[in-house]
């Protein structure tokens, strides 16, 4: 036998001495009867000997459970590893669940919690889980109630936002969609907005568009509404109420309401809007350009001009939807 001079550990073969004298970590050196105290902590270890004081020790717990299995980790670290491969993550029973706020019951071992089968191996149990009925007929339950819900709570915020339009009408009557009016936008402010360097004659159009319907002072031009840009419908007032349109009518209806505004103004107060009038005839052909094209010049000024027909339209409708969408998570809050 040899024995190490430094930690007194006794190896059966030289070699093996030799191996352990050579680690790149040297042995502790052996105190005999001395006890080696570990700092801030009152439990002291002897060789070949664990002493714990009579007082007793509180011993901290910080569980933390996944929301998918309900498996509890003592650490944050473990449970965040946990998580990237849980596998109930990715089920869609169980996000079901989760979204509908249903208490889950951890399964036994191998053991269905859908139709209460047992299997004797773990295989087995996750081969059928795949192809359960009771499963399916659970999930579709599942959906059908979220469907349910989801459509509750649509309702809920529509009602919630025409009552807050119509309550902050108050004495004034709600206008008809395309008879909103506009003695509060004046030309100086029409000429700013039309004026300014660099700003595109869509981003023109949506601008004073916000002016016209959605001034705090003229909640009696809120005419229109576009909560889904995906839709192909919008809400518009008949003069009382607010009834279905076709969205490209109802975005038409706003690019026109904006361009005569502009027109109307400029036939009016001409030497006004002098430096801005071959910006105002260009929003004035757009509705001219329906005649039969014989020259390629025709041709390409239609081309053009159809152009920035949907450029202007699509510009409005994101904007007319952002303000709406801004005013449903206001009320909602």
């Amino acid at each position: 036998m040899s024995e190490c001079k430094n930690c007194c550990k006794e190896f059966k073969y030289q070699w093996c001495l030799q191996r352990h004298l050579d680690r790149k970590m040297p042995c502790r050196k052996y105190v005999p009867n001395n006890p080696v105290p570990i700092p801030n902590n009152p439990v002291h270890i002897q060789k070949n000997q664990i002493h714990i004081p009579n007082s007793p020790v509180s011993i901290p717990k910080n569980p933390t459970s996944c929301r998918y299995c309900l498996q509890e980790f003592s650490t944050k670290t473990n449970h965040n590893k946990h998580v990237k491969i849980c596998k109930e993550k990715d089920d869609a029973v169980r996000s079901l669940e989760i979204q509908l706020d249903i208490s889950y019951n951890k399964p036994e071992i191998n053991i269905c919690r859908f139709c209460k089968k047992s299997f004797p191996h773990k295989t087995n149990h996750t081969r059928h889980i795949k192809t359960c009925k009771a499963k399916q007929e659970y999930r579709e339950t599942l959906e059908a109630k979220l469907k349910e819900n989801q459509t509750k709570q649509q309702h809920i915020t529509n009602n919630t936002i025409n009552n807050n339009i119509l309550l902050n009408v108050s004495a004034e009557t709600l206008k008809k969609f395309g008879k909103e009016n506009t003695d509060h936008i004046t030309n100086e402010y029409l000429r700013r907005v039309i004026g300014r360097l660099g700003v595109t004659l869509p981003k023109v159009v949506s601008t004073v568009a916000k002016q016209i319907y959605f001034d705090k002072n003229k909640p009696e031009n809120q005419t229109v509404q576009i909560t889904n840009v995906r839709s192909q419908w919008a809400k518009v007032s008949d003069g009382s109420n607010y009834e279905l349109q076709p969205l490209g009518e109802a975005v038409s209806g706003v690019r026109n309401k904006v361009t005569d505004l502009y027109v109307e103004r400029q036939c009016d107060y001409f030497d006004y809007f002098m430096k801005v009038n071959c910006r105002i005839d260009k929003l004035d052909n757009l509705n001219n350009q329906n005649y039969l094209a014989r020259t390629l010049e025709d041709k390409e000024d239609q081309k053009n001009a159809s152009k920035l027909k949907s450029e202007i339209d699509r510009e409005v409708k994101s904007s007319m939807y952002n303000i709406n969408k801004k005013n449903q998570i206001t009320i909602s809050a």
